[in-house]
């Protein structure tokens, strides 16, 4: 795992979350779970109660809403935004700028283009 990439803003931490790479930037939230082999880039915003999976990838400036989760080898692109209550599957890829509305599921291995939106609960 290469170290945290570093912007000169600190990264903030919320003291019951557990992740020890966050970059420069970047907000986790409370209760928060980043696995050690996760790679997040910098500015990335994870929001309490959620979890990032080993080997997943969260790309500049990406956002993880509350009580979300995203799985193993997933990749959520940068500037994409996951609302909250929202699950990633398994290798799943969200494009760049793509939004998921709040309670939306991405299949394992499925892929979200760039840009696009998957509406709440879908």
């Amino acid at each position: 795992m290469s170290p945290p990439r570093k912007s000169g803003i600190p990264a903030s931490v919320a003291t019951t979350a557990r992740v020890s790479n966050a970059p420069d930037g970047s907000t986790i939230g409370h209760f928060t779970v980043v696995y050690d082999t996760a790679h997040l880039g910098l500015r990335v915003h994870v929001h309490a109660f959620s979890v990032v999976f080993p080997g997943a990838v969260l790309g500049e400036g990406a956002h993880v809403g509350s009580h979300s989760v995203v799985d193993r080898d997933a990749v959520v692109g940068p500037n994409a935004r996951l609302d909250s209550h929202c699950m990633i599957g398994r290798g799943a890829v969200v494009g760049e700028g793509a939004v998921l509305g709040d309670g939306a599921t991405l299949d394992p291995g499925c892929e979200l283009g760039a840009d696009a939106f998957l509406g709440p609960g879908a």
